[in-house]
């Protein structure tokens, strides 16, 4: 596992990513730059991280997180996934 972090090229948060198998694309679905709601804590039913990298490095370890805008040390959500990269200048979704 490689200790070299990738670039992040975009970062998107949205409420679904269609990945279209045939073509290799991607469409993003209600893009989210916040959540609102009359009260909190609140639920929100589901949401999707999108994101674009490169110069990764084999095989990657990435972890995105969630976090109060208001405490940044309160973490709301966090997800870990291995991403592989098979050439450094490759772009993966």
């Amino acid at each position: 596992m490689s200790d070299v972090p990738p670039i992040v090229l975009s970062a998107i948060v949205c409420d679904r990513v269609l990945l279209d198998a045939p073509t290799k694309t991607s469409s993003i679905i209600s893009i989210r730059d916040r959540i609102l709601a009359a009260k909190y804590p609140a639920r929100h039913p589901q949401l999707f991280f999108f994101a674009e990298m490169t110069n990764g490095h084999e095989d990657t370890q990435i972890r995105v997180r969630l976090v109060d805008v208001q405490d940044n040390d309160k973490i709301m959500a966090e997800k870990v996934s291995k991403i592989k990269f098979d050439n450094v200048k490759r772009i993966v979704t």
